[in-house]
């Protein structure tokens, strides 16, 4: 049983450790493979505020991604501008050229390369800069030395960039999860009883696995416990010895479609910052890790958008 409960770091050792720095409103977070992002986003303001990210991966030659993220909003806007701090002695305003994606939120992808080097330019000019549609004002943008943490991308992504690997006769994927089509099960098994202790539990979910392996998520107060149940035999609860990176204290989920366990760890009690790890179940192996995500900054950015402290090189989900 302990076996087929081991639960294995398997795949690519990271290259190198993760690269951070913070300047103001801006956050860069670089991974064990030296793709990097900035993520920024302004404190609250009653003007509105939006959620910037920019990525560059290491690979030789990439150029920068700049997303464009409205918190709430379900219509485009016609038109974008971008506004300098200082209008009267700056470029002038930034036409922005864009692409919306992504449900229910807006997501801008500031579109080609000419564009996201202008918005990059304006966004390290003195004061904040602004965001307008149609001439009213949308969202400030954040603030701080966005110069010194591109330059440190420069460098770093020089340093140690991403090469190919000289060996490709290896499998094409380190992971290969199997997409859950079952429909959850709401009650617990016969004798489980009691999983939160002395506090009733405030809901469970099970899912299948693989033909002999059940899982269920039971949330507690505060936080989640989690259980496989063995075809035939009892049901053993997760402990922190048996994922890989720890079980510490925070709210687990369950996405089918991604066949992914997630895990975020609040600071202080939040949910907007912290920790997020995520793990695959490899039929006859367990779950192996495949990506921790982390920010620092608790200024309501969903943790779906939290940038990559580590994660593993390849995988991809089957069914």
């Amino acid at each position: 049983m302990l076996v087929l409960l081991s639960l294995l770091m398997l795949g690519a050792s990271p290259p190198r450790d993760a690269v951070e720095m913070r300047s103001g409103d801006w956050h860069l977070l670089c991974d064990n493979w030296n793709a990097c992002r900035i993520t920024g986003i302004a404190p609250d303001s009653r003007n509105g505020r939006a959620l910037v990210l920019i990525d560059r991966s290491a690979v030789p030659g990439s150029t920068y991604r700049v997303r464009i993220i409205f918190q709430g909003v379900r219509e485009p806007w016609r038109e974008l501008r971008l506004f300098p701090g200082n209008p009267r002695s700056l470029p002038p305003p930034l036409r922005l050229e864009f692409e919306p994606y992504g449900v229910p939120d807006i997501h801008f992808l500031v579109d080609r390369d000419r564009s996201v080097s202008r918005f990059l330019g304006l966004l390290a000019a003195p004061g904040r800069a602004v965001i307008s549609a149609s001439g009213l004002h949308v969202a400030d943008m954040p603030r701080g030395d966005i110069r010194a943490l591109l330059a440190r991308i420069e460098r770093e992504q020089r340093r140690h960039p991403e090469l190919p690997e000289a060996d490709d006769s290896g499998p094409r994927f380190d992971f290969e999860f199997h997409r859950v089509r079952q429909r959850p099960d709401r009650e617990l098994p016969p004798g489980m009883h009691r999983p939160c202790g002395r506090v009733a539990d405030r809901g469970s979910l099970g899912w299948q696995l693989d033909s002999a392996h059940r899982m269920w998520i039971v949330q507690c107060l505060g936080r989640s416990r989690i259980f496989v149940e063995i075809r035939d035999g009892a049901v053993q609860p997760i402990g922190p010895d048996l994922l890989p990176g720890g079980l510490p204290a925070g709210v687990a989920a369950f996405d089918p479609e991604e066949a992914m366990l997630t895990l975020a760890t609040g600071r202080e009690g939040r949910t907007d910052c912290g920790e997020r790890r995520s793990w695959g179940w490899v039929e006859s192996e367990g779950f192996v890790s495949v990506r921790v995500q982390s920010m620092p900054m608790c200024r309501g950015i969903p943790s779906e958008f939290w940038p990559d402290r580590w994660s593993a090189r390849r995988w991809r989900v089957l069914g």
